[in-house]
């Protein structure tokens, strides 16, 4: 190996390694405060179409936990205005799933579509607010909430700032809440709980609770047989 070849090293420990696999560990969701994530909603202009629909996909993203591609793929069939009720397959599991359609959320649905949408044929509830006003994609969905939470003046710098990130948010509130793993989990429609259990990462106040002190250690310990294991 290079550095046994280069004399970095006193031994060539390429048989040895050959066979290890590294496997990089996964970054810590980013995730907004409640403060922060009430900020990016305020920020939102809800004078014009494009303002109201923003405001709308927003709150399903910040208050329900849904991804970019369950927003653009909403229909008027999955709402139950009658039962407050939001019931759709989610795209990328393609697990079904039931929410409750909860007021400040529907009333900025209701909002967008009296006063923001425009006319279209289509069934696709979120559009684009130029002709030809044809469904959001997935992309569109997910640049338009990220150009919000960049505008808004909440600090990002070292956060990915997009529908995903309200996701994880939204999470984070769950278990500031001390709502059990279940509950966590089919509210963000995860197929187990091993997939919510991974947001244990970002509670920092449990976390907090799990550290245990550290022992005192004489120095007689470092200096059993001459230090020799310690040199």
């Amino acid at each position: 190996m290079p550095l046994y070849e280069e004399q970095l090293l006193k031994f060539d420990l390429s048989e040895s390694l050959q066979h290890f696999r590294w496997s990089p560990k996964e970054k810590l969701p980013s995730v907004y405060s409640k403060s922060e994530v009430f900020q990016i909603e305020a920020s939102i202009r809800r004078s014009d179409a494009t303002g109201k629909r923003d405001y709308a996909m927003m709150l399903l993203a910040t208050r329900l936990g849904l991804r970019a591609s369950d927003i653009a793929h909403l229909s008027f069939a999955n709402m139950d205005w009658e039962n407050s009720k939001i019931t759709f397959s989610q795209f990328k599991t393609g697990k079904e799933i039931e929410l409750p359609l909860l007021a400040t959320v529907g009333e900025a649905l209701i909002e967008y579509l009296k006063y923001g949408r425009k006319h279209s044929q289509s069934e696709k509830i979120f559009l684009y607010t130029r002709a030809p006003f044809s469904p959001m994609t997935n992309s569109a969905v997910s640049s338009a909430i990220g150009r919000v939470i960049e505008g808004s003046g909440v600090e990002i710098t070292g956060r990915k700032h997009g529908p995903h990130a309200m996701r994880h948010s939204l999470a984070c509130r769950f278990l500031e809440n001390k709502e059990p793993m279940p509950v966590i989990s089919e509210a963000l429609g995860h197929q187990s709980t091993d997939t919510t259990m991974s947001y244990l990462r970002i509670d920092i106040t449990s976390l907090r609770q799990c550290v245990l002190d550290v022992p005192f250690v004489s120095n007689h310990f470092y200096e059993q047989k001459g230090g020799a294991f310690y040199e």
